[in-house]
């Protein structure tokens, strides 16, 4: 008897536990993304951000506990404040092609814009937005801090149309992946359905994804809108990215999303991935299978590269073994040291 009102009041517990959690939640926002479109501009030495626009788009997709805290492996966070108290109700934590920039020769020539953005649950009170850069230390030091009001933001509405890949749950429940197409031309949006298909079901072949795949939501947007995506970042052939960030959330806005994937329809080898900010992969070559892991690694988990470059060094990654497809696509396997981050940073979203 004993044992079954202990069982009681643990299951009590636990509910209790959880409601207090979603009613938390309710209290302090509403149940919609805010994005702030900003530019952030500098050069080697010296970062300032100037607030654009505030646009409101669709249901919130991220966690709705424990917010206030994040795993701070990117080289900025944002922290939103609320005005009165001053308390941090929300963060996170995420890399910037700008940040990669600052580490370049350019950097170190002349001063260079890049158009990038924050994501954040809407607050029901006023609040304060501020972001902050690590240094050298590794040390978080603030860049700016912005006062927001609900009313100075703007609806998104030019969606676009969408399906579903995979949906196993709510979104405020599930890791949400968002896939947008790249280079794929008008009449050629069922290559592009296939593709993001096809590279879904690959994707979850692999482990640690494939044991917990039941916590991730998938869904593509078709539009073949271009994002413009150029090779040689940084004087690296390879190495493609994108300096359009407003146009990558503008078009994955059409979905719940906390990963932005990108589809570029490409023939040359190529790819980027930067945590909790974006990854692309090219499609039409042999790699693109390994290529999707391999990036996904540094925009999901801030997985280390295996490319041993200036611009990276800033950026606190996780470091991986030999036998790791974030060393060598030929691998197809993460390291033991990688699956558990990938596995932290899942229960972080999911738990």
């Amino acid at each position: 008897m004993k044992y079954k009102v202990y069982v009681i009041i643990g299951i009590t517990t636990i509910l209790l536990c959880l409601k207090a959690k979603a009613q938390e939640f309710n209290d302090l926002f509403f149940d919609q993304t805010i994005r702030m479109n900003y530019i952030i501009a500098g050069n080697n030495s010296k970062a300032e951000i100037f607030l654009s626009q505030y646009i409101s788009e669709g249901i919130w997709a991220g966690k709705r506990t424990s917010m206030e805290e994040c795993i701070e492996s990117g080289s900025f966070k944002m922290e939103l404040k609320d005005s009165l108290s001053g308390k941090t109700i929300y963060a996170y934590s995420f890399g910037s092609l700008f940040d990669e920039w600052q580490l370049t020769l350019e950097a170190k020539q002349y001063k260079k814009a890049f158009r990038e953005a924050v994501r954040f649950p809407c607050p029901k009170k006023s609040a304060i937005i501020e972001i902050f850069q690590k240094d050298t230390l590794e040390k978080y030091h603030k860049l700016c801090s912005i006062n927001f009001s609900k009313d100075l933001a703007i609806e998104n509405k030019n969606l676009f149309h969408s399906e579903d890949i995979l949906i196993n749950g709510s979104v405020d429940k599930k890791i949400d992946i968002a896939i947008l197409a790249e280079g794929y031309k008008d009449n050629e949006v069922n290559k592009f359905k296939d593709d993001a298909k096809k590279l879904t079901q690959k994707f979850f072949k692999y482990e640690p994804f494939k044991s917990y795949q039941d916590r991730f939501n998938v869904r593509m947007v078709l539009s073949t809108s271009p994002l413009d995506f150029k090779y040689n970042t940084f004087s690296i052939d390879r190495y493609l990215t994108s300096e359009n960030y407003w146009a990558i959330c503008d078009k994955a806005a059409s979905v719940p999303w906390d990963f932005v994937v990108v589809l570029n329809n490409n023939t040359k080898y190529g790819g980027s991935g930067i945590f909790n900010f974006y990854c692309c992969i090219v499609t039409q070559i042999m790699e693109s299978e390994e290529m999707l892991i391999h990036e996904f690694g540094h925009l999901f988990a801030a997985l280390a590269d295996e490319y041993e470059l200036d611009y990276q060094a800033k950026t606190k990654s996780t470091k991986m073994q030999q036998n790791c497809i974030m060393r060598s696509l030929d691998t197809k396997v993460f390291c033991p040291q990688c699956k558990n981050t990938i596995k932290k940073f899942i229960k972080y979203y999911t738990e």
